[in-house]
């Protein structure tokens, strides 16, 4: 299974998940949250499980874009009358987003609009990752293509990549030269010279 261009071991994710203290039986899928794919993990547990040192020991184990975004505790694994997980039965989970932080502007909660329009998703402030919420260079470069319309911000989306929050991006809008972004004009004249390969054209 591939999410966002990368190939996804879903046995691989489960059997490390199965390894985690606690955990008894372990189900991986990618399901959309809102309007973008997620990779989430299901586990069946006696006790409560803390989620962050979860991820944390995951990261630890597995390739990073293998790594769960969203976790759901369920009291059993849905199976297919062949005694296989059945995917399409596992319940749509929430992502659970710490240290959230409310936008300190109006540029930075403009900002945040957009970018809740277009992840489908709530919740999250404007220093968590982007990425980790579902952004991808696709969605970068329409979120890039927005902001331009409805701001007059030129961002790359290369830019939005690499400093994937709202609140970079907004400080990014807030400190850049517009002009450095408009073609260059020249004084109108009544001639111009001909150029290099426009001279090879000539003919007496």
């Amino acid at each position: 299974m591939k999410l966002r261009g990368f190939r996804i071991e879903l046995g691989e994710v489960e059997n490390m998940s199965c390894t985690y203290g606690g955990i008894m039986q372990a189900v991986a899928n990618v399901c959309a949250i809102g309007n973008t794919q997620h990779l989430c993990l299901y586990y069946v547990s006696e006790t409560e499980i803390d989620e962050e040192a979860l991820a944390d020991y995951l990261a630890k184990h597995l390739t990073e874009y293998m790594v769960p975004s969203a976790y759901m505790r369920i009291e059993s694994i849905p199976l297919t009358p062949n005694g296989k997980a059945n995917r399409k039965a596992l319940p749509t989970p929430k992502l659970k987003i710490s240290n959230i932080v409310a936008p300190q502007n109006e540029l930075q909660q403009k900002v945040m609009d957009v970018v809740m329009e277009m992840l489908q998703i709530d919740g999250f402030g404007i220093t968590n990752d982007l990425v980790a919420l579902g952004l991808s260079s696709l969605t970068a470069m329409r979120l890039a293509a927005i902001l331009k319309k409805n701001l007059g911000a030129a961002v790359l989306m290369r830019d939005i990549m690499q400093n994937p929050t709202v609140e970079a991006i907004a400080a990014m809008i807030e400190g850049q030269s517009v002009d450095s972004y408009e073609l260059k004009a020249y004084d109108k004249r009544e001639t111009y010279p001909i150029s290099g390969s426009q001279r090879g054209m000539v003919v007496d």
